[in-house]
Parts: structure tokens; C-alpha cells; sequence
């Protein structure tokens, strides 16, 4: 009796740990996933002020952002973003519909 109390007390004690290394883990697995990130787009930055390629096939981060806005604010070819995004959402269930249907009697 005397022994089963001391393994629950020990249990008990290993469960703060537990949750203290995936606190610290999640952090670590956070921190990698910035420090990439920053370190692409450093690396991109560098690449396009060293004009290491041209800047027709790869333009600057700022280049980049300044066109995304455009996109956003007019649109493509006259045509606004969110028309061009329920097209392609259009296909890709009409896609999907069509994959389900053909393949779940397949599977039966």
C-alpha cells in the first residue's frame, strides 16, 4: 500500500514536467519557425539588392508587396480579386464534387 502511494506521488510529480517541456518545446518549435521565416525573406532581400538574378525573375520583397496591394486595390485585367477567387473556388468544388462522386461507388 505503502509503495502504490509513492508511484502516484511520483506520477504526480512528473505531470508539471510534462507540461513544462511541451510549453518549451512549443516555444522552441515558435522560435524556428520566425527564425526561418526571417531568414528567407533576409536572404531574398540580400539576393535582390546584390541583384544576384535578374530582377524580371526575382523581384524585391518591396517590389513584390507593392503589387500585391495593386492586385488588391484594382484587381487583375479590370477584373476585381474576389471575382478571380470565386472562380477558382467554383472549380475547385465542382473538382471535389466530381472526385466524391466517382470515387466513393468505386469504393463500395
Amino acid at each position: 500500500m505503502n509503495l502504490s502511494n509513492q508511484d502516484h506521488n511520483v506520477k504526480k510529480e512528473s505531470d508539471p514536467n510534462k507540461k513544462k517541456n511541451k510549453i518549451n518545446k512549443k516555444r522552441v518549435e515558435s522560435s524556428l519557425t520566425i527564425v526561418t521565416w526571417i531568414g528567407i525573406f533576409v536572404a531574398w532581400y540580400l539576393v535582390t539588392k546584390f541583384e544576384l538574378f535578374s530582377p524580371t525573375l526575382l523581384p524585391s520583397p518591396l517590389r513584390v508587396a507593392k503589387a500585391f496591394i495593386k492586385l488588391i486595390r484594382s484587381g487583375y485585367n479590370g477584373v476585381p480579386l474576389w471575382s478571380h477567387m470565386l472562380a477558382s473556388f467554383r472549380r475547385l468544388f465542382i473538382a471535389l464534387g466530381l472526385a466524391i462522386s466517382t470515387a466513393v461507388p468505386l469504393g463500395l
